[in-house]
Formats: C-alpha cells, structure tokens, sequence
C-alpha cells in the first residue's frame, strides 16, 4: 500500500525541499522588472508628446487651409480651434499607444522598432477615434490612424535621441 492511498494524518512526512540562495537570487534576476511607476509615467509622457504634436498638425493644417482657401474655413474652424480639438485626440491616441506598448512589450519606447511603432500608433490612434466617438466613423478612424502612424515613430525617434543625448553627456 502506497502512502498516497492512505488519508492525510496517516501518511509519512516528505522531505523539504530547499533552495539555496544563489538559485533564488538567479530565480529573482530572470523575473521581470515589476516596478510599473516609471514606465506609467512614460504612457503619460507620450499622451502629452502626441497631444502636442497633433494639435501642432492641426495648427498648421488650418493655417494653410485659411492661406490656399479661406472659404473653406467656417466659424470655429480656425487654427485656435482646431488645435485642441486635435491635441485632445492626439492625447487620447497617445495614452492608448503607450498602454498598447506597456503591455505589448517589456521595453523602453527607444527599443520599439520603427516598423512596430507605426503599426501600434496606427491601431492605438484608431481604438482612441472609436472610443472617443462610441461608434466607428470611417474616415475619422482612417485620418487618426494616419496620424497615429506618423506619430508612433516619432516618439520612438525622439526617445532614441534623448537617449543618445544622456549617454553623451555622462
């Protein structure tokens, strides 16, 4: 009769199994970094980076509308407005790009590959446009996801320069 047949209080202690302090030091090193404060501070950083940039673009974009075309340009569509509108969308877009990168990844936004960074700013630009809208509107998904292509590997550009920039200067 095997000791697993009989009930708990009548079976034969087992032996402790020990671990030596190097194989939990070693167990300790392979686990990821948990510590989420400073990568949360990095999503907000790239929602405020993004919520810059786009209001910026759509600055730019009302200036040259108001320059080729004027007509065009109807009460409350001049670049004072636009620009919030974008920049609130460009936060948006942002915060849910560097929650996409959090989550997708174990990095800093300077290791994200350009390629990676268009993809994930295109697809977290068109979640923040259906989110903040509550229904799919094609072309406004369409126009964030172009904008959030561009923006996502600017962010990667722009942290690779600061990066090199604090290794240069220690």
């Amino acid at each position: 009769m095997n000791d697993e047949s009989l009930p708990p209080a009548h079976r034969k202690p087992r032996a402790a199994v020990t671990i030596s302090e190097t194989e939990l030091d070693r167990a300790k090193a392979d686990q990821p970094d948990v510590n989420l404060q400073p990568r949360l501070l990095g999503v907000l950083g790239l929602a405020v980076l993004w919520a810059v940039l786009w209001g910026s673009i759509g600055f730019a974009l009302a200036i040259a509308v108001g320059l080729v075309d004027p007509r065009q340009i109807d009460a409350g569509e001049g670049p004072a407005d636009i620009a919030p509108i974008l920049g609130a969308a460009g936060g948006a877009s942002g915060l849910v790009f560097g929650l996409l990168l959090l989550v997708e990844r174990r990095r800093t936004v300077a290791e994200v590959r350009l390629t990676r960074a268009l993809m994930w700013g295109a697809v977290g630009a068109a979640v923040a446009a259906v989110l903040m809208r509550g229904q799919v509107h094609e072309g406004l998904v369409i126009n964030h996801m172009v904008l959030g292509g561009l923006a996502g590997p600017v962010s990667v550009g722009l942290a690779r320069l600061a990066r090199r920039r604090a290794a240069a200067t220690t």
